[in-house]
């Protein structure tokens, strides 16, 4: 199903990082793997500090999965573990400290994906440190979001840059920063682009949504929650588009199927579905469920959700129809854009008339292509 071993030692990993056994061959594709491509991998799917939970635990033959990798892997892994846990204790004070604020000002946030996490860990002695957040999403009424920007500058966070036209068109606001706080904030008025926002009004997002011990702080019920992950992972992240798989989302769709049970995943499937986002779903889904079938159980059958799962997880490694895919997405949105966008055609020619624009362009381009694996 995988071509590739070094993705496959990494699924191997990932299952172990879940307290899954790591399947047959896992102990041979781990040795046989360089251990910085091991790295590589599962650093491009976000999964580096997610991995070390089962390399002891993770047995092949009763062999610990530690056993197929040097020891300074094994650290890296142990001490990425550790400094996520670190990194997500002080997102879980920033969103403490926001939460607070936008309270004082008579606005509730709901916290999406990560953030929502580490919200309903508040009150431990640690936030869990298996899910890397990049940053904290914060989703409030649009009509109160500007208001809930200058509360939040008002307390210390800073206002990043976006482009003009971004700022009118966006789902979120300019994201905010703060000198003590790692990561950013990013006040959501819609939960993502159209595809997603379409499937989740916000306005039925925030009135399901439920407390937790954070004040000014909520977070979505767990149907919202599951089905805001499979779709910020299918159109935010295009993976729809492309046929392209992350093992992070496939980590959080265990994970939450796990938190929240069956039912929670029958609901985020009907209003996807409703949507008539079904397919997308479901196809994340069935992928999650080829890779970790203890954990998600199989989708309903069907032509579209069945071809994307299989597909999907076939190109994992195959790194050349990645690209390709990837460039021929960007090539129609932004051929889309320059033949019937006036106001976003006006956008790029002021963009590539600035010094070194082009230069910098390509440079994004080759990253964008080197990160896909």
């Amino acid at each position: 199903m995988i071509a590739s071993r070094g993705h496959r030692a990494v699924v191997a990993l990932m299952r172990g990082g879940l307290g899954l056994p790591p399947g047959p061959g896992a102990v041979a594709d781990i040795a046989a793997t360089d251990p910085h491509r091991i790295m590589e991998i599962a650093g491009a799917h976000r999964l580096l500090q997610a991995l070390a939970p089962g390399l002891e635990g993770g047995l092949e033959a009763g062999a610990p999965l530690a056993a197929a990798l040097p020891e300074d892997a094994v650290l890296f892994l142990r001490e990425m573990r550790a400094g996520n846990g670190r990194r997500n204790a002080r997102l879980a004070a920033a969103l403490g400290q926001a939460g607070r604020t936008l309270a004082a000002g008579g606005i509730a946030a709901v916290a999406l994906k990560g953030g929502a996490e580490l919200a309903q860990e508040a009150g431990r002695d640690a936030p869990v440190p298996d899910r890397f957040a990049g940053d904290l999403d914060l989703l409030v009424e649009e009509v109160r979001a500007e208001a809930a920007q200058q509360l939040l500058i008002g307390a210390g966070w800073r206002e990043g840059e976006m482009p003009r036209i971004e700022r009118a068109r966006h789902h979120h606001l300019p994201p905010l920063v703060h000198p003590d706080h790692p990561g950013m904030i990013e006040l959501h008025r819609r939960m993502g682009h159209a595809p997603v926002a379409a499937a989740l009004p916000a306005a039925e997002v925030i009135s399901r949504a439920q407390a937790t011990a954070l004040p000014g702080i909520r977070v979505p019920d767990p149907a919202d929650r599951l089905a805001h992950l499979a779709l910020h992972a299918q159109f935010g992240n295009p993976g729809w588009a492309e046929r392209r798989l992350r093992l992070c989302d496939v980590a959080d769709i265990a994970r939450a199927v796990q938190a929240h049970g069956a039912p929670a995943l029958e609901a985020a499937r009907a209003r996807c579905a409703a949507a008539g986002r079904g397919d997308a779903f479901d196809g994340l889904v069935g992928a999650a469920h080829l890779l970790v079938p203890e954990r998600v159980p199989a989708p309903p059958a069907g032509p579209r959700s069945d071809a994307w799962a299989q597909a999907a997880v076939a190109r994992l490694g195959r790194t050349g129809a990645l690209r390709r895919a990837y460039l021929v997405r960007r090539a129609r949105e932004r051929l889309d854009e320059l033949l019937h966008d006036p106001e976003r055609r006006a956008h790029w020619r002021r963009r590539l008339a600035e010094p070194g624009a082009v230069r910098r362009a390509w440079a994004a381009l080759r990253e964008s292509l080197r990160r896909l694996s």
